[in-house]
């Protein structure tokens, strides 16, 4: 009786140390801050190949990047950067299961939470959240997270 606990023991410890690296994986998150305008024309060169996405996802007759950040980040810490005009965006990895990172991402101003959601983003995958109004547009922000 004592040698089949010490099996299932020994068992549930490997199950245990092969399922918790997933949850401690670093992330680096890219963010570029983008206005969109109708005011405005043409892609900022800069956008590079999110120019394809931002066109078949938003109409707008201008898009130009604002600003960039990268944030190193284990799991559970949260990182932040700002948005314009007085906002920032904070940004936390909840682990990557099954190829996928779990992002946790709130948008906030001064005096409340504009966005607070999730994503599941494949590895060098990028998604794009657009909507705080900014000046004559929209701010876009493209999240890309590598792992």
């Amino acid at each position: 009786m004592i040698r089949r606990t010490s099996g299932l023991l020994a068992f549930l410890a490997v199950g245990l140390f092969v399922a918790s690296p997933a949850h401690s994986q670093s992330v680096t998150v890219h963010l570029t801050t983008i206005a969109a305008s109708n005011q405005e024309r043409g892609i900022d060169g800069r956008l590079g190949p999110l120019s394809g996405q931002l066109t078949s996802l938003f109409q707008y007759a201008g898009y130009r990047m604002l600003d960039q950040h990268t944030l190193n980040l284990a799991s559970g810490r949260e990182g932040s950067a700002p948005l314009p005009p007085d906002r920032r965006i904070v940004v936390t990895p909840r682990g990557v299961q099954g190829g996928m990172v779990n992002l946790n991402v709130v948008i906030r101003s001064p005096d409340r939470v504009i966005l607070n959601t999730d994503f599941r983003i494949a590895n060098n995958g990028t998604v794009l959240v657009g909507g705080p109004r900014f000046r004559d547009g929209v701010l876009i922000i493209a999240i890309r997270a590598r792992f």
